[in-house]
């Protein structure tokens, strides 16, 4: 199953700028986020409850 979220710009401007200050307020309290490099591996593919992709 799969799905997509359909934005005007200016809501997906907002999206933008909402998990950008989200982001910045958790690697304050955390730490920075480790990005893995998917030439070397990377990161697995999201999967979703259930073990579906």
């Amino acid at each position: 199953m799969k799905s997509r979220i359909i934005l005007t710009a200016e809501h997906a401007k907002r999206l933008l700028f909402a998990l950008q200050d989200n982001i910045r307020k958790y690697e304050a309290q955390f730490g920075p986020i480790q990005m893995n490099d998917p030439q070397r591996g990377g990161m697995p593919p999201f999967m979703a409850p259930g073990g579906e992709a």
